[in-house]
C-alpha cells in the first residue's frame, strides 16, 4: 500500500486482511443451520438427534482439514448449507454410521465444486440418494464401477492382479449376500443405475478385455515379424510372455495403449489393428482364465453372485458412480480414482 500527505501531516495505514471461515465459524454455521431447520421432538429424541448432528459436523471439519482446509469457505454458501443440512437430517433420521461416512465423503468432495457445474449437480443428488439405500447396495454399485468402469494401474501380471482382488474387490465382495429382486429394483427406482436385462456383460470377458496385457498366451516372435520388420524400432513392442517366457506378447495393457504405443512409433493404423490382432487372437481362453480367478475365494464368490444376479445388466448412472467412487475410499482409502474421469 501506498500513501501520499502535505507537510506536518501524519500517516495512518490500516490494512484488513481476509483470513476466511475459521472451523469453530464453520462448526457453528453447521449448528446453527440444523437448529434452525430441525424438527420439533421430543426431548430424548431431541438429545439423540442433537448428538448425531454434531457428530456428522465434527466428522466433516475433520476431513476438511485433511483433504481441503479451503473448503470451510464453502460453508458460506447457500448451495453447501442445504446439502450440509440434507446430509445432517438424513443422518439424525437414520442413525446409520455408513451412512454418515459416505455422506461425510461427499460433502468433502462437494466443497471443491464452488461452480455450478456437472460434478456439483451430481454429488448434490447424490447427496439426497445415499440415505435411500442400504450399506449392501453401495457395495454392489462398488463392484459394478470397479469391474466395468475402472483399469488400475497397480496390475502388471497375474500376480498383482490377485493381489488388486485381496486389496481393492475383496472389501466390497464379503458383504454380498442373497439380496432380492427388489434390491435391484430399488437401486434402478433411485437413479442409481438401469438395469438392461436383455444386455449382459461377462465379467470373465470384462477383464479378459481390459487387462489382457496378463491373459496373453504368448505367440512366436516370427508372427510379429511378418507385420513389423524386424530391422525397426518396432520390436521395442515386443516383450517375453508374461505367462511363458518361451513365447512373446505386446507390450501394452490393452488395445489402447496399443495404438498410443505403436502410433508414438510412426506405424499406421493398418499395421497397428495387425498388432492388436496378434494380441487379441493369442490371448488365454475365458475358461482358462476362470480357473486362474477362481484360486481366490472373494474372487469365486464375486464370479457367481456377478452371473446370478443382475450386476451383469447394470449400467450406472453418474449418482451411481458418484455414491460408488465415496464408497471406494472410504473403505480402502484409494484417492487414485478420480471421479472427473467419468463425470465432466
Amino acid at each position: 500500500m501506498k500513501q501520499q500527505s502535505g507537510d506536518a501531516s501524519t500517516n495512518i495505514q490500516a490494512q484488513v486482511v481476509n483470513v476466511g471461515v475459521t472451523p469453530e465459524e464453520a462448526r457453528n454455521i453447521a449448528f446453527d443451520l440444523y437448529r434452525a431447520n430441525a424438527y420439533t421432538l421430543t426431548q430424548e429424541a431431541a438429545q439423540i438427534a442433537t448428538a448425531r448432528a454434531e457428530r456428522l459436523v465434527d466428522d466433516l471439519l475433520t476431513r476438511l482439514m485433511e483433504k481441503n482446509p479451503r473448503g470451510i469457505d464453502s460453508f458460506r454458501e447457500p448451495g453447501m448449507q442445504y446439502a450440509l443440512y440434507t446430509a445432517q437430517r438424513e443422518y439424525v433420521r437414520t442413525g446409520d454410521d455408513n451412512l454418515a461416512d459416505l455422506l461425510v465423503d461427499i460433502l468433502v468432495a462437494r466443497t471443491i465444486e464452488n461452480n455450478r457445474n456437472l460434478m456439483q449437480i451430481v454429488l448434490d443428488e447424490a447427496i439426497m440418494i445415499a440415505p435411500k439405500l442400504m450399506p449392501e447396495q453401495y457395495d454392489i454399485l462398488t463392484l459394478v464401477f470397479l469391474v466395468r468402469y475402472t483399469k488400475h494401474s497397480m496390475i502388471t501380471n497375474v500376480r498383482t492382479f490377485k493381489k488388486y482382488i485381496d486389496i481393492i474387490i475383496a472389501p466390497f465382495v464379503s458383504n454380498l449376500t442373497k439380496e432380492s429382486a427388489a434390491c435391484y429394483q430399488h437401486l434402478e427406482y433411485t437413479g442409481c443405475c438401469s438395469i438392461m436385462s436383455l444386455m449382459t456383460h461377462d465379467i470373465i470377458e470384462i477383464f479378459k478385455e481390459t487387462y489382457q496385457g496378463i491373459f496373453v498366451a504368448g505367440f512366436m516372435r516370427d508372427k510379429f515379424e511378418d507385420i513389423i520388420n524386424p530391422n525397426e524400432v518396432g520390436d521395442q513392442l515386443l516383450i517375453p510372455c508374461k505367462n511363458n517366457p518361451l513365447l512373446w506378447q505386446i507390450d501394452a495393457m490393452d488395445n489402447n495403449e496399443i495404438e498410443t504405443k505403436a502410433g508414438d512409433m510412426g506405424y499406421e493404423k493398418g499395421i497397428i489393428e495387425q498388432l492388436k490382432s496378434l494380441q487379441i487372437s493369442n490371448l488365454m481362453s475365458s475358461g482358462k482364465i476362470r480357473i486362474i480367478l477362481e484360486q481366490n475365494d472373494y474372487m469365486k464368490k464375486l464370479i457367481e453372485y456377478w452371473n446370478d444376479k443382475p450386476m451383469h445388466s447394470m449400467n450406472l448412472t453418474t449418482v451411481g458412480m458418484a455414491i460408488a467412487h465415496a464408497n471406494i475410499r472410504i473403505k480402502i482409502q484409494d484417492d487414485n480414482i478420480d471421479l472427473s474421469d467419468w463425470i465432466k
